[in-house]
Formats: structure tokens, sequence, C-alpha cells
């Protein structure tokens, strides 16, 4: 497996994911709503969040207007 992964997601989604590794979440453009429990971050335009593994996590990204 890679050290390093990266994926674009471009247009604006909700829903559901299991973080199954550990994962460093680095926010280019938008907006990202990260729901995990009864906790939910908001992560902005450049900055990023660590994702611990095994984790279920639902997200909500919204796209600069």
């Amino acid at each position: 497996m890679p050290a390093i992964e990266f994926q674009s997601h471009m247009g604006c989604s909700e829903g559901s994911m299991f973080v199954d590794e550990n994962t460093l979440l680095f926010i280019m453009n938008g907006t990202v709503e990260i729901t995990y429990g009864n906790i939910t971050h908001t992560l902005r335009k450049n900055q990023c969040a660590f994702l611990k593994q095994d984790i279920l996590i639902e997200y909500n990204m919204r796209c600069d207007q």
C-alpha cells in the first residue's frame, strides 16, 4: 500500500464512510463538516484533520460559492 495517496473530490456531497486506516485529511477548497459520534468538526480551506483508523464518520462537503 502507498504511504501517501492523493484523492480529489470535485463537487458537493454528503454521506458516511468507514475509515479503515489512519488518514490525514487536508482541505484545499471549500468546507467539510465531519461528525464522529456526537462530535462535529468543521474544516475550511488549508486546514487538516487526522482521522484515526477503524471509525465511522459522517461528512458534508460544501463548495465555495
